[in-house]
């Protein structure tokens, strides 16, 4: 093998190692050790998942889940939260038998 190849492999290797150990100096910075984003930006909310059955709105689920608190809802900001959760459902294009994510306040 030519010099001039051993000297490229070994600066080679030498980067590779350099990088392993970078990466494994600095596991604790990754994004992967992070909450998930849901929970930090929902911190008021409990999110719970509903599979819908036929009859079923966005807002008779919200009901049921507030069991009858329903005068303390802030409709609006639930609809709001809802969207959140499910970006890519409007809340009247809800559909039988899907699993959606829904927001329940806490106490």
């Amino acid at each position: 093998m030519h010099p001039f190849k051993k000297l490229l492999l070994s600066i080679l290797i030498i980067l590779v190692l350099i990088s392993i150990f970078q990466d494994l100096t600095n596991i604790n910075n990754n994004d992967f050790t992070k909450e998930p984003s849901v929970r930090s930006q929902h911190a008021q909310f409990n999110i719970i998942p509903v599979k819908v059955l036929p009859g079923d709105t966005v807002l008779s689920i919200i009901e049921s889940l507030h069991q009858g608190r329903t005068s303390d809802i802030k409709i609006d900001k639930l609809l709001k939260e809802f969207r959140n959760l499910n970006p890519t459902t409007e809340p009247t294009e809800i559909k039988i038998d899907h699993v959606y994510y829904f927001p329940l306040e806490k106490e």
